[in-house]
Formats: C-alpha cells, sequence, structure tokens
C-alpha cells in the first residue's frame, strides 16, 4: 500500500512539474535571424505558361545557382534585411519537348526593406511594397535553409499575351 501511495504521489508531482513549465519554449526567437548570411545554394523549379490569343504553351524549367557571392543581413530595431552580391543561374528549360539551357547573372536577390518573423514564416517587403513570403525549413547557429514559392501572371497590355510563372526554390545560407 504505501509503494502504491508513493507511485501516485510520485505521478502527481511530475504532472505537476510538466504542466507548469513554460509554454512559450516552443516559440521562435526572431533574433535567430538577425545577423549577416552568405548564400551556399539555390536551386529551384516551376513552370511558365504563355497564353497568345486563346492558344497556350508551357514550359517547365529548372535553375541551379552557380559562382555564388550574394549575401542578406537581416538587422533589428528596426527589422529590416539588405542584400548585395551577384551569383549565375544555370537555367535548363524544356518546350513543346525541345529541351533548352542558358545561363544569366543575377545582381543580388532580394532588394533591401523590412522583415517580419511569424512563427516558421519569414516575410520581407521591399521598397515598392512588394511582399514575399519563405518557410523556414532551418535556422541554427550556422545554418538557415529557406522555401519560396511565387506564382506571378502579368498580361502585356500592348499584345495581350499572358504569362503565368509558377515555382518553388530553396536557399540555404551560412552565417559569417
Amino acid at each position: 500500500m504505501k509503494k502504491m501511495l508513493l507511485w501516485s504521489v510520485l505521478a502527481l508531482l511530475t504532472l505537476s512539474i510538466v504542466s507548469c513549465s513554460d509554454d512559450n519554449d516552443n516559440e521562435p526567437d526572431s533574433n535567430e535571424l538577425v545577423g549577416t548570411w552568405r548564400m551556399t545554394t539555390f536551386d529551384y523549379d516551376g513552370t511558365s505558361t504563355t497564353i497568345v490569343a486563346g492558344q497556350s504553351t508551357t514550359a517547365n524549367f529548372v535553375g541551379t545557382a552557380f559562382d555564388i557571392d550574394a549575401k542578406i543581413t537581416f538587422l533589428e530595431s528596426p527589422n529590416e534585411y539588405k542584400t548585395e552580391g551577384t551569383y549565375g543561374i544555370n537555367l535548363m528549360y524544356s518546350v513543346s519537348g525541345q529541351n533548352y539551357e542558358t545561363q544569366a547573372t543575377v545582381d543580388g536577390f532580394l532588394d533591401s526593406g523590412d522583415w517580419e518573423r511569424d512563427g516558421d514564416t519569414i516575410k520581407v517587403t521591399n521598397a515598392d511594397g512588394e511582399v514575399s513570403e519563405a518557410t523556414i525549413v532551418t535556422l541554427n547557429g550556422t545554418t538557415l535553409v529557406l522555401d519560396a514559392a511565387t506564382s506571378e501572371t502579368t498580361i502585356d497590355p500592348s499584345s495581350g499575351i499572358t504569362t503565368i510563372v509558377e515555382a518553388e526554390g530553396t536557399y540555404t545560407f551560412e552565417r559569417l
């Protein structure tokens, strides 16, 4: 009987300690982002659909960054971000069964502006008021991995050509 009472008291004590623990332990710390991060990889894929006079053509594409010399710095109070640098993109795409490959240089990957974090989502707003979001996949003292998706539709007013681009990409950074 004493053993049963002892186990009951220990169980009750354990439950009371666990239930009184700080519920904020799992809340994200936005300060983890503060600092300068160097981009080490960037890969993306998606589709681009062009509609001309009711006829559509879709291209599938895959892009991989190379010669990366790009950085992003997250500042606090106020929460501002700045980017600098360049990288190349090796772009492979397929249209109507034909495969193509091209390369381009990108000067920076975002503009400067404001940032905010909500859980595993980071939002950046550039100087033009355009908002982009990314999901934080990994964030620790040395590594930041972001997944981002975009969907954009443009219509050329002079020709009436509509272009719809949908893409998903992953950025990997290391803290400097």
